[in-house]
């Protein structure tokens, strides 16, 4: 099921930024600040049924990570059901890891055209000729 956003409306991952290096790793793992941004639509709960409302929904999955004995999942999805825009993700360097924010509507149904993507690198470690591993 989709719905149809209104015209010229868009979504954004405001931070991190696109390419983005992100450190500053505590007990093995790296808070990665979120915050999201809608144009053209309000942020609302999972429950808003209202016509251009929705919420947000954010995969991270992990690129180019080496297996280094990490205990996370190397995919993660969350659902910002209360109208956040904003989150602390906590991931294990180093490695590549890509962000795609979703905007789904208050009855479950996704906003095609409302898809924003990002990729972050972890550092905590050395990262070699594009190709990360473990220190």
């Amino acid at each position: 099921m989709s719905a149809v956003a209104p015209e010229g409306a868009s979504i954004e991952i405001v931070t991190p930024a696109d390419g983005a290096t992100v450190s500053g790793a505590r007990d093995g793992l790296v808070p990665v600040q979120v915050e999201l941004a809608a144009m053209g639509v309000k942020v609302g709960t999972y429950s808003e049924c209202a016509e251009a409302t929705g919420h947000f929904q954010l995969a991270v999955e992990a690129i180019n990570v080496p297996d280094c004995g990490h205990t996370s999942s190397r995919r993660q999805f969350h659902e910002l059901r209360n109208g956040a825009k904003q989150l602390t993700l906590m991931l294990e360097p180093p490695g590549r890891y890509s962000l795609t924010a979703t905007f789904v509507a208050g009855n479950g149904a996704r906003y095609d055209e409302l898809v924003a993507e990002a990729q972050i690198t972890l550092v905590g470690a050395l990262i070699d000729a594009g190709e990360a591993r473990c220190f």
